[in-house]
């Protein structure tokens, strides 16, 4: 893929470069997997992005679009050669997401001559191009315009004779790529703070580095299965990948966290970036670790009931029970083998969440009055924590706790 240098700078070490390309070319010769780019959004429904092809065919200007090569490139003669193996796209996702399934699409009407709605149909129903079905703006008024268009408004042609504008940076680090994508998107449509939470870690949950249990799925906002997840149709060892890590924060704190709500990168009153102060716990091989011991402890709840299968993997409760699991120990033996080492002497018969409790003291919370998240995770951290020394408390209690008085003792549970 070629593209024509406007202009350049050298900052440090990075290489910011203006340049132009040819839509078609852009369009027809990127990775057929480009929108799955970890640090980008799901592909999301909005109208305006349904006029992209009125802005092509009476050739207006579009918005520069913003990439990163993940390789060196040198520039000659005013031209710049990249890869599409090399291209990730920082800012435009969505306008070059909608251009490449339009541009798919008509360019298999027109090598195959395809002529009825019908035909094209059918065609998405392969298991290569299903998933082009499922998006939200793939109907079918969608496919009949797009057979209009390729035999009356000649809107490949259109994409042969369009120009667009990029910003190509290369040399990024991955906190750069990060803060980067967050900047570009701050004016348009909200990054949410669960997205902007998940792209802050993603550098350490490479898949590469990480080696754990094969039924264990991390999801991530943008995912087809995430919200089926959070509506609690969960199935053992699905997690949100958020989940794990305000089960590790909460850990390592000893205190139950949250993603705050506001459009900020935050975790409650401590900024996610401060888990640079535990980065020996932010390895391949501690990560695997702590992962597979919270899949571990899915299990082990499961056996106990179905029940727990959905109560598990809630933010809330991963949060509230991996604080009390952190605040049994002093904080510089807060690591993942000392975890391991705790749930070795744990007790399994005598662990008893009472789900029934929960689900009554639960029910008559008002969220009027309180804060419903917070007021779970500190329930589920206090009547974690007191079961673990061996005091049981009713969830009523824990839900209204007075610190000083956890009710009767039994025995701990190591």
């Amino acid at each position: 893929m070629e593209f024509t240098i406007l202009d350049k700078k050298r900052i440090e070490n990075k290489q910011w470069i203006l340049c132009k390309g040819n839509l078609l070319e852009y369009i027809s010769t990127l990775k057929r997997d480009f929108s799955e780019f970890q640090i980008q959004r799901r592909i999301v429904k909005n109208g305006y992005l349904d006029t992209l092809l009125k802005t092509i065919t009476e050739n207006e200007p579009m918005p520069t679009i913003t990439l990163m090569s993940t390789r060196d490139v040198h520039p000659q003669d005013g031209i710049v050669s990249m890869s599409p193996d090399d291209i990730e796209i920082l800012d435009g996702l969505q306008r070059s997401f909608r251009l490449w399934v339009f541009w798919m699409l008509s360019d298999m009407v027109e090598k195959e001559g395809i002529l009825e709605y019908k035909v094209l149909a059918d065609k998405l129903k392969t298991p290569e191009l299903e998933y082009i079905k499922r998006l939200d703006f793939v109907n079918a008024s969608y496919l009949k315009s797009i057979l209009d268009k390729v035999y009356r408004t000649k809107v490949l042609t259109a994409y042969k004779q369009y120009d667009l504008i990029f910003v190509v940076w290369v040399g990024l680090t991955d906190q750069e790529v990060v803060e980067k994508m967050l900047v570009l998107n701050a004016g348009q449509r909200a990054v949410t703070s669960t997205h902007q939470f998940e792209i802050l870690f993603l550098h350490y949950f490479d898949k590469e580095k990480l080696q754990y249990n094969s039924r264990i799925r991390l999801l991530r906002e943008k995912d087809a299965d995430y919200f089926r997840m959070k509506h609690g149709n969960r199935e053992i060892g699905e997690y949100a990948l958020t989940s794990i890590i305000i089960a590790i924060q909460s850990y390592l704190q000893a205190k139950p966290l949250r993603i705050a709500t506001v459009n900020k990168v935050m975790i409650e009153d401590d900024p996610a970036g401060d888990a640079r102060n535990h980065q020996s716990f932010f390895t391949g091989e501690s990560l695997s670790k702590f992962i597979n011991l919270v899949f571990r402890f899915d299990c082990e709840l499961y056996e106990k009931g179905i029940d727990y299968k959905i109560w598990y993997g809630k933010d809330t409760v991963l949060s509230g029970l991996y604080a009390a699991f952190g605040a049994r120990m002093e904080e510089k033996e807060r690591t993942v083998d000392s975890l391991e080492k705790l749930f070795d002497k744990l007790d399994l018969e005598k662990i008893d969440f009472d789900l029934d409790g929960y689900n009554k003291a639960y029910s008559e919370m008002s969220s009027v009055h309180v804060n419903v998240g917070q007021k779970v995770r500190e329930a589920i951290f206090a009547y974690t924590k007191a079961m673990l020394k061996g005091d049981r408390i009713s969830w009523s209690r824990a839900f209204n706790r007075n610190d000083s008085d956890y009710g009767y003792t039994t025995q701990p549970l190591f």
